[in-house]
């Protein structure tokens, strides 16, 4: 999205204005969420963008509300209604689970918390 883009920008050598890249970020990621209608999407970005950051104790926040959230699939207009099957495999292909524990599994990890780390890869991480 626009808000993870300016975040990375952000935190370069090239920014100028750094506290407004961050802020315009935050801006975009929230209106984002609003528009996009998926919790675990939303909080998952805001999370990454935390990350990023350095703000761990945010992330960890964020990602945690990622890892309960639900995955919300829209049918496509183009393509009509999805069967269930169908309905599930967007869901799969939705869920980012995996990424939110292997995320936080590094904090933990940085953290000195390995067992922590261990346990959201257990619990989230595996396919």
């Amino acid at each position: 999205t626009i808000g993870v883009a300016l975040v990375q920008h952000a935190i370069t050598r090239k920014a100028t204005l750094r506290e407004k890249g961050i802020i315009q970020a935050f801006a975009f990621l929230n209106r984002y969420a609003t528009l996009r209608g998926c919790p675990q999407e939303s909080y998952y970005n805001v999370g990454r963008a935390c990350h990023q950051l350095g703000l761990n104790y945010l992330a960890v926040h964020y990602y945690e509300k990622a890892l309960t959230a639900s995955v919300v699939v829209r049918p496509s207009k183009v393509d009509g209604p999805m069967s269930a099957d169908q309905r599930r495999q967007a869901r799969d292909a939705c869920d980012l689970r995996c990424e939110i524990a292997h995320n936080l599994s590094l904090i933990y990890l940085e953290s000195g918390a390995p067992n922590l780390a261990r346990d959201v890869l257990r619990k989230h991480g595996t396919i």
